[in-house]
């Protein structure tokens, strides 16, 4: 079973390595991007008709007898743009996540600033990160934890949308939620969390409270988490996540698919940074008709 969830991933990531490409401007963003569009397009269309041919059945829904869990995300767009993609290509990411995950059984939600006004500090917390100048995207990091500690059902499951699963299936995710202990699965990178609503907000209340120590350097979530666990208890990280493109090359010196990282990580985080070293390291697969122009320009 295993095996057949991290296969099913994979057939997803067909569809991750058109958004991939259009996100870290790997192609010609004009001819590129309109075979691109068209490709996507017929990937999608063609989507449940790959996976029989590979014989695997999307009906999972069986595996999970109880309360399907729920994976949330978030998004609310940056004005003007945001990490080398156009909104469109954020739309695109999100719709091939929410493939990803429901391809193995969840549901899947994506939160946004509705959600995060929810929480009743959200103005204080935005007024004190505009003082520190944090920008308009790392604010939307901090958004996403006050919007998981608004959830009515009770925090629970969050991964970057840019995250897609391969071991964590429904079934095994509906397992770990049962403790309702704060759990990052990609160690201080929180791209894959899981926690109990009360877990959430104890979690953001002590990122916000340290950040007036912080002197220097980028203030994100991501430094927020890397410096509250050395300090606090009860922040339990897993080096469950793979960073890089889950492909290698064989001893013929043919890419493929690394099946021992697929079944030994939760999911696969295919961030501007993972991506660049994938392309770099030469285990990002080609797309036919899509000529690389280098990677000077890639995101870090």
């Amino acid at each position: 079973r295993n095996l057949n969830s991290a296969r099913r991933s994979f057939i997803l990531l067909g569809l991750l390595l058109a958004v991939g490409l259009f996100q870290f401007g790997l192609f010609d963003s004009v001819q590129g991007g309109r075979g691109l569009e068209r490709r996507w397009e017929s990937w999608e269309g063609n989507f449940n008709s790959i996976a029989a041919s590979k014989g695997l059945s999307m009906d999972i829904w069986q595996d999970v007898p109880e309360k399907i869990p729920i994976m949330h995300t978030f998004y609310e767009a940056v004005p003007g743009g945001c990490c080398g993609m156009s909104q469109h290509g954020h739309e695109q990411l999100l719709e091939a996540w929410k493939n990803a995950w429901e391809s193995l059984g969840w549901k899947t939600k994506v939160l946004n600033e509705e959600d995060a006004e929810r929480h009743p500090e959200f103005w204080t917390i935005q007024e004190r990160l505009k003082a520190l100048d944090v920008n308009e995207y790392n604010r939307r990091c901090y958004w996403r934890w006050l919007a998981m500690a608004s959830q009515a059902g009770g925090g629970g499951w969050m991964s970057d949308y840019d995250a897609i699963p391969l071991s964590l299936t429904a079934q095994v995710g509906q397992e770990l939620s049962k403790d309702g202990s704060f759990k990052s699965y990609g160690m201080t990178v929180p791209c894959l969390i899981h926690a109990s609503r009360e877990e959430w907000d104890r979690v953001i209340h002590l990122m916000v409270e340290q950040l007036h120590k912080k002197e220097k350097g980028v203030i994100s979530d991501m430094n927020s988490l890397r410096d509250l666990h050395y300090w606090v208890k009860g922040i339990n990280l897993f080096d469950d996540v793979v960073r890089r493109w889950p492909y290698t090359i064989n001893d013929e010196g043919v890419m493929v698919i690394d099946c021992k990282q697929a079944n030994h990580f939760k999911a696969a985080h295919l961030s501007h940074f993972g991506t660049g070293e994938s392309f770099k390291a030469g285990h990002y697969p080609k797309l036919e008709g899509v000529l690389p122009s280098g990677v000077d320009n890639i995101p870090k």
